[in-house]
Formats: structure tokens, sequence, C-alpha cells
């Protein structure tokens, strides 16, 4: 599990960025890794994922 930042989130298009607190790190996200409602600047775990050689945060949740 690692520990980052909401720093982008497009509600419309239900995409978005977290900023890895310990490598600072840049993971994008959509709506359906994070079931839960998140703002920018919200502190959130998550785990990462390789997806079509892209890293991927899933599994978004408020920490």
């Amino acid at each position: 599990m690692r520990y980052g930042v909401v720093i982008s989130f497009n509600s419309s298009k239900g995409i978005g960025n977290i900023k890895d607190s310990s490598t600072n790190i840049e993971y994008g996200f959509t709506k359906t890794d994070c079931p839960h409602e998140v703002e920018i600047l919200d502190e959130v775990a998550f785990e990462v994922i390789t997806e079509n050689h892209k890293m991927r945060a899933i599994n978004v949740k408020p920490s």
C-alpha cells in the first residue's frame, strides 16, 4: 500500500492523478479505481499496477 495526495481530478471525465508522498512519482487513476469521493489535496492510500507499460493507481481510498 502506498500513500499520496490527489493533485488533480476531472469529475466530468472521471480521471485524476495522485502524487506518491515517498517517491514524488505521479500515477493516474480512474473513477472505477476510486469508488469514494475524493477532492484535490485529499490524502489517499492506493496500490500500483503496470498496464501497457504505464504505472496506474488502483484501489484508491481515503487514508
